[in-house]
């Protein structure tokens, strides 16, 4: 991959269609994915995106002249199965209405290779998600989730049948924010003091803390009884087995 090279478009679309994709066939996904248009497709978004250098303190303007010279290098990695990224910077940044909001910035490298595996992946899966899903999908947005939600409100609705916990117990994480905050709040949750430190300082990602076995043990569906919120398969089941 040349920086110097034209991109074959400067937005943030797939360097593929859906229909290339499934005309390339899934044995040739990962070719598609390392091929020299995505990967400039992918560069070119990240260098529009800019953003926070990660741990490593390169900047996206810097990645495109770095890339020209170690990419054969990065590539020999992906394709060995032995590439990995970086853990993230964790930056706090103030919310417009008050308080904190952590996030993890990863390095520009590997905002890289994820944009280049999601304009592969995307337009193969994307088409098959439901269509209330608003989630890290393009062309939807919370502001759009938000919507529906209040026209099912408004149309009388009154029931969730579903709770997701994982999701929630990602919520309750970023909540609590800071390394005292969370060790606290797990010790008064039952959770053992090295355990609690140790996932007090975690780097890992906000989804994959929600499952973990201490967040389930912290937070189990008891807790979420406590609070009103519950799940729809217990009841199920004792109507089965009625």
């Amino acid at each position: 991959m040349h920086p110097a090279e034209p991109s074959a478009e400067r937005g943030g679309r797939s360097a593929y269609s859906m229909e290339d994709v499934h005309r390339e066939g899934c044995s040739s996904l990962w070719e598609l994915m390392l091929s020299k248009e995505n990967l400039l497709v992918a560069l070119n978004r990240v260098e529009v995106n800019g953003g926070a250098p990660g741990v490593d303190g390169m900047t996206t303007a810097g990645l495109r002249p770095w890339v020209a010279v170690h990419w054969p290098e990065v590539r020999a990695e992906l394709d060995a199965g032995i590439y990995r990224p970086a853990p993230v910077r964790q930056v706090i940044i103030p919310k417009p209405g008050g308080g904190e909001r952590l996030l993890g910035v990863p390095r520009v490298l590997d905002r890289l290779v994820q944009q280049a595996v999601a304009q592969v992946l995307v337009p193969l899966f994307d088409p098959e998600f439901s269509g209330s899903s608003f989630g890290f999908r393009p062309g939807r947005s919370a502001h759009q989730a938000v919507r529906v939600a209040r026209r099912a409100v408004e149309d009388g609705n009154r029931w969730v049948v579903e709770w997701l916990h994982r999701r929630m117990r990602q919520i309750r994480w970023k909540e609590w924010k800071r390394y005292a905050a969370k060790r606290r709040i797990l010790r008064v949750l039952g959770i053992g003091e090295r355990a609690a430190r140790e996932w007090a300082a975690s780097s890992k990602g906000y989804w994959r803390i929600a499952g973990s076995v201490v967040l389930q043990r912290a937070l189990p569906d008891s807790h979420w009884e406590d609070l009103g919120l519950r799940m729809l398969k217990p009841t199920w089941q004792r109507l089965r087995s009625a």
